[in-house]
């Protein structure tokens, strides 16, 4: 009762089910950063919802249609399951059916599932509710702060805009400009022509561009290999080329901004069917024109010198009137990263083979077939929510069945169903189906509370059972599928350093707020740390933190050398032994000093052999107390619960 109580259990338990949200700090973006500003607010709002002991089909609810709820105020921070995950709805389809009901419902996207009697029909019935909902803020600040903020951040924007269309416009009509010279700059390069007439920088960018006779594309082979004679008309057929395959960019340019629209989300871009050069000539034009790696490309700050006159007077006011706006832009309020439905409803069809442009019947929203007593009845009214209902309630009879297996698999190990988004056919069969039965009924009749069940589960005769192994059951059952004997398992990575953190005496109790990255000065509970989508923290990574990138109903323990050479040459170990062997330094001697330590990072005394090989080593030098606790933070018996 004590551990159910303290606000730490959410911190532990509500990190379980963000591996299921496939939670992160940040946006799936391959070419930067872009962290998101309040994600954070959904994570605290999980950890709040375990410590209150939120009844789980409430807690289901929330993450649907949260917004939907009486009293929405108290839920939808809850859809930043939702809205913090990759931007397609295909996604949310998996994350939901796996996460809620763990069935591969994604897995009919092209055809009816190989394996599970769930029709395309159903995958699409879904994904058509998904596909009817757009990103939304609901602000958490007065109306006139958001409305100066907004107001401010519009004309802030719109300068931005203006500026950068500005720049981008000089840049092109520059790069063109240029391109028209570039024979004369192939053959300066050469040393074949004069260069006095010609921009030094860009010489020199042409200079390293063609150092490299390796190139994507083939253009400039017949330029390395002519001789000297042939050069000028070698250069000037390249010349040539390059404006051709810029004149053709432009027209495939012009037809796929009328094929996407006017400010295209990224399920558009995924799905749209687009032109595009062909693959050699794309390559020739992102080296020559691009803002990537364009030699021929000035970018912001770089094309200052080229303009002059208006232009540069111009560019000079901009820069002047955004800045001035900037400094006026009031800080941002807080708000909740959620989603909403459409104003108007977007009919969704079977795409068949899973190609959106071959469109089959129509798949109106309805509850997966599988589950429904007769043929499942359309969502007529708000689907999102019937959804949530249809999955939250006490008649599915999946719902409370992964949920207690999950609960289980944490406390134990492993499952009693051992894949627990999958009770599929392809997926394990349960070890105790009457246990998993009993346990999930009596959890939904008793009011869908974790901490009952988790309390169910922990004064159990199988949760008190030792490590210890016995020849003949291990005979009979190698992987204790009948829990003869409890267990041992390795701490997570959270698990782990926290409790380095804790032992050293410097973990922060601070709860909830935004993340903070991780290195060596960060003492926070690892639940408050940065998630990065894009770029995992390189030591939760190493002791098996799941990807955020998709949803993860359990860890997965590895056992690889890169661990064991963590506890030996990480700097954090390090600053962890040191602080440990500051809290013992007011004992009085070295016998005492180890009898702490033992019961510091063990719970127990050490043994008479223990004490004794402690004693000589410390006996050796006089700078030996660090070393010997980075010793025994690095024992098995510190990372492994037995």
């Amino acid at each position: 009762d004590r551990l159910l109580a303290s606000s730490h259990y959410g911190e532990r338990w509500g990190r379980y089910w963000l591996d299921v949200a496939r939670y992160s700090d940040d946006k799936l973006s391959p070419e930067r950063e872009e962290p998101y500003p309040n994600a954070y607010r959904y994570r605290d709002w999980v950890i709040q919802a375990m410590n209150q002991d939120m009844r789980y089909d409430t807690f289901v609810k929330a993450q649907i249609a949260g917004d939907l709820l009486p009293n929405p105020e108290k839920y939808e921070a809850g859809l930043g399951f939702y809205a913090l995950s990759p931007e397609f709805q295909d996604d949310r389809v998996d994350a939901t059916t796996r996460g809620f009901l763990a069935l591969t419902v994604a897995c009919a996207q092209c055809h009816d599932h190989k394996f599970d009697p769930l029709p395309a029909r159903d995958y699409y019935s879904l994904l058509g509710i998904f596909a009817n909902t757009q990103m939304h803020e609901v602000p958490l600040a007065a109306k006139d702060v958001v409305e100066s903020f907004q107001s401010q951040s519009k004309k802030i924007a719109e300068k931005q805009k203006e500026l950068d269309g500005f720049l981008d416009s000089q840049s092109q009509q520059l790069a063109e400009i240029l391109a028209t010279r570039t024979s004369a700059y192939l053959m300066a390069s050469a040393d074949l022509a004069p260069k006095d007439k010609l921009d030094p920088d860009t010489l020199a960018k042409w200079d390293r561009y063609l150092k490299d006779p390796k190139k994507e594309h083939p253009y400039l082979k017949t330029w390395f290999a002519a001789p000297a004679a042939e050069k000028k008309k070698a250069a000037d057929d390249f010349e040539h080329l390059i404006l051709q395959v810029n004149a053709e960019k432009k027209v495939i340019d012009d037809k796929n901004h009328i094929t996407l629209g006017v400010n295209p989300n990224r399920s558009d871009l995924s799905g749209a069917n687009l032109l595009s050069l062909e693959r050699d000539k794309y390559v020739l034009w992102e080296d020559i024109f691009s803002a990537s790696r364009g030699v021929l490309h000035y970018g912001t700050g770089k094309i200052d010198r080229f303009l002059s006159g208006e232009w540069k007077t111009h560019l000079d006011a901009l820069r002047t009137e955004l800045a001035a706006m900037k400094k006026d832009l009031p800080p941002q309020y807080p708000f909740l990263q959620t989603i909403s439905d459409l104003p108007k409803w977007r009919e969704q069809r079977v795409w068949i083979r899973g190609s959106r442009d071959n469109p089959g019947d129509v798949a109106p929203p309805h509850f997966l077939q599988i589950l429904s007593k007769e043929d499942p009845k359309p969502f007529a009214d708000k689907p999102r929510l019937e959804l949530a209902n249809a999955i939250a309630s006490a008649n599915n009879p999946l719902t409370a069945r992964v949920i207690v297996n999950r609960v289980w698999a944490h406390h134990f190990g492993a499952g009693l169903v051992r894949t627990p988004s999958n009770f599929g056919v392809q997926g394990d069969k349960p070890s105790h189906p009457e246990l998993l039965d009993y346990l999930a009924s009596r959890f939904a009749r008793e009011g869908w509370s974790l901490k009952k069940l988790h309390r169910e589960i922990m004064l159990s005769s199988a949760y008190a059972l030792s490590t210890e192994t016995a020849a003949k059951n291990f005979e009979t059952d190698p992987e204790n599928r009948m829990l003869w004997r409890f267990n041992r398992h390795r701490l997570d990575a959270e698990g782990l350093r926290d409790s380095l953190l804790f032992i050293s005496g410097k973990l922060d109790p601070q709860e909830g707020g935004p993340p903070v990255r991780f290195s060596n000065d960060n003492v926070r509970r690892t639940a408050y740390g940065f998630v990065s989508r894009r770029k995992l923290d390189a030591v939760l990574s190493l002791f098996d933190f799941p990807n955020p990138n998709n949803t993860s109903e359990q860890r997965i323990e590895t056992n690889v050398p890169l661990q064991r050479l963590f506890f030996l040459n990480s700097d954090f170990i390090a600053n962890q032994s040191k602080a440990l062997t500051e809290r013992l330094k007011d004992i009085p001697d070295d016998a005492a000093r180890i009898q702490k330590a033992y019961a510091i990072l063990f719970q127990r005394a050490p043994t008479p052999d223990e004490k004794k090989l402690g004693l000589e080593y410390l006996r050796a030098t006089n700078e030996a107390w660090p070393r010997y606790a980075q010793v025994l933070i690095s024992s098995n018996e510190f990372s492994f619960v037995n």
